[in-house]
């Protein structure tokens, strides 16, 4: 059975804190594909393009959300070949389904992407650039926008439904990414409790704007609360371990599966978001709250504020 937070419960509370103007069909279009559409027509002609075609007709033109995408993600132009050379079907069914899904998305996108500017208070909006990757990433983001790799997102959908739920579900999470990224924040690198703070703080707040929980955290939510205090105790002893940073995070591949012993990957997003609940639930100002999990300033003083502390 799962564990009640002292001091808060696991409800995802209403975005009651703001509500966003309604988007009209009238306002400018915040998704972006001029990348997949050059993608899409480079593969109409060529199925499984080489190197220099990707290159030439798809890197080399991209815009700043390929750009942001590129290190890390597509790599180079011979990694994307051989991606799309082993995965053709994957890039394919996104294609045929995703891709339509999200070009008739701009009204309910702008809609989500106001309410999560609204609920952090950010005056300037962000850019969501639709494009496909090295099919190892669903999603970014930079000051300079959002970025959504289709391929990825497509995988484990099968309707149109489905498809419009996860590509809702990770604009409103990789946009609290946007505002995270342009506050300022302390410098050096990002610790074990920071990371969990900051994704976590990105899947809550996705929460508040869609008012459902993000499809990839079901399976997370339920192992978490049947092995709560344990994933705690674990957490707080690898906090002073860098080396841990893959047993909680970005660990969904086979390479990490022997070392997670039947648990879901990324549960650390888990735990985070768990931390921010907390916190919320506790401020007497919701507002003032986002804020400060926005900033992350002090993530230990977060944590001792937040009062998480689940126990047997």
């Amino acid at each position: 059975m799962g564990l009640l937070l002292a001091g808060c419960t696991t409800a995802v509370p209403s975005a009651a804190v703001f509500s966003a103007p309604a988007a009209t069909s009238g306002a400018a279009n915040p998704l972006h594909f001029e990348d997949a559409d050059r993608f899409a027509r480079l593969l109409d002609a060529h199925p499984t393009p080489n190197a220099a075609q990707l290159q030439a007709d798809y890197i080399a033109p991209g815009s700043a959300g390929l750009k942001i995408f590129t290190p890390y993600r597509i790599i180079n132009a011979d990694n994307l070949a051989a991606k799309v050379a082993a995965n053709p079907a994957t890039y394919r069914k996104a294609l045929d389904l995703c891709l339509p899904v999200a070009r008739g998305m701009s009204v309910d996108a702008a809609a989500t992407l106001a309410q999560v500017q609204g609920l952090l208070k950010q005056s300037e909006p962000a850019t969501v650039y639709m494009l496909f990757g090295g099919n190892n990433s669903g999603g970014t983001a930079g000051r300079d926008g959002l970025v959504l790799g289709l391929e990825v997102l497509c995988r484990k959908v099968s309707t149109e439904a489905e498809a419009r739920a996860i590509l809702t579900e990770f604009i409103a999470h990789e946009v609290t990414h946007v505002y995270q990224d342009r506050v300022k924040r302390p410098g050096g690198p990002l610790h074990l409790l920071a990371v969990a703070l900051n994704e976590g703080f990105a899947d809550f707040v996705a929460e508040l704007a869609t008012g459902n929980r993000a499809g990839s955290d079901h399976e997370r939510a339920r192992y978490g609360l049947a092995h709560e205090a344990e994933l705690w105790r674990r957490f707080q002893a690898d906090m002073a371990d860098e080396s841990r940073l893959r047993h909680w995070f970005y660990n969904n591949s086979e390479a990490y599966q022997k070392e997670l012993n039947g648990a879901p990957p990324d549960l650390g997003y888990w735990l985070g978001k768990r931390i921010c609940e907390a916190y919320y639930a506790r401020a007497s100002d919701k507002a003032a709250a986002l804020q400060v999990l926005l900033e992350r300033r002090d993530p230990q003083q977060i944590l001792k504020d937040s009062g998480y502390a689940p126990s047997l």
